[in-house]
């Protein structure tokens, strides 16, 4: 059905999909999701050719692609003029990236331009790694939803951009981290500092990845529940009245990214007064987990 809106799993989270270039497509998906009009848009593309077509592909651009697409990558790259502005917010740059899913890059195909495909959840609320977190979230906003089983990742992909200088920079931490990219490149890539109220990539608000369940750092209370990821945290033993959920066992950082906001979105039905995170460590994949955890602690204080 031309103009619909599809909940596709991709190798991060489930995304809602539709047209981008259809600018009453664009509009039902900012409508459906709550979404300020002045959040971009990731546009997914099959194939660097459909990249080229919504994008200027500069060498590094180029270099990052031949080692991370398809991937979780997505990069901030001088729009095409026929980019609609509901796409970008208006802005010069789009956020473009060809997913990991050869089943997503395959109906991109099918369909024939890029898809537009933002989170499938409501503005601001945990992104969806599960089928049933899309339905949870926004019902019948949707006219699809695939179910893809869990995704493999469970986090975001990594947004980067250049500066006027053409030094590489991080808008948005994800599922490939700084150390990563700069084995690559030999180069630093230091995060961007941006206008978490007027943002220039996804992703940046300051208010995001939030259950409505108070998140924290803090040690558990009886009637909260401690989210774990480490081989001791496992068999904690604590507290009477604390719920236990481990997302990781063995002290595995992508087994716990697989499992973070899964746990969030469980638990934010389960009646406990505020879900505890043991942290990450501050490096690799889990700073981008600490920053998913404080990006919802930090909702939660800025609604208070």
């Amino acid at each position: 059905m031309r103009g619909a809106l599809v909940a596709l799993p991709t190798e991060t989270v489930y995304g809602l999909a539709g047209r981008a270039d259809d600018p009453t497509v664009l509009r039902r998906i900012f409508k459906a999701k709550n979404r300020p009009a002045h959040n971009p848009l990731i546009l997914h593309c099959a194939d660097l050719d459909q990249v080229a077509s919504v994008a200027e592909l500069t060498p590094a651009a180029r270099q990052l692609a031949g080692s991370f697409w398809p991937g979780p990558l997505t990069m901030l790259l001088t729009r095409r003029e026929s980019v609609l502005d509901e796409a970008c917010a208006g802005l010069p740059r789009v956020a473009v990236r060809i997913p990991a899913s050869e089943q997503f890059r395959a109906i991109i195909r099918a369909v024939g331009v890029p898809l537009a495909a933002p989170s499938a959840n409501p503005s601001g609320y945990v992104s969806p790694t599960r089928a049933e977190h899309v339905f949870a979230g926004l019902g019948c906003r949707v006219d699809h939803i695939l179910d893809g089983g869990p995704c493999e990742r469970g986090l975001e992909s990594t947004i980067v951009g250049w500066d006027e200088a053409g030094r590489g920079e991080i808008y948005r931490l994800g599922a490939i981290s700084a150390e990563v990219l700069e084995a690559l490149t030999n180069t630093p890539w230091p995060l961007h500092q941006q206008d978490e109220q007027h943002p220039s990539t996804p992703g940046a608000l300051l208010q995001h990845y939030a259950p409505r369940t108070p998140v924290t750092f803090e040690l558990p209370a009886p009637q909260d529940a401690w989210v774990t990821w480490s081989e001791r945290a496992s068999t904690w033993k604590g507290e009477v009245g604390v719920l236990h959920l481990p997302i990781s066992t063995i002290g595995d950082l992508e087994e716990a990214a697989r499992n973070l906001y899964h746990a969030l979105i469980e638990l934010d039905s389960a009646g406990v007064t505020r879900i505890c995170v043991e942290s990450f460590p501050d490096e690799g994949l889990g700073a981008t987990l600490n920053e998913r955890v404080a990006r919802a602690s930090a909702a939660q204080i800025s609604a208070a």
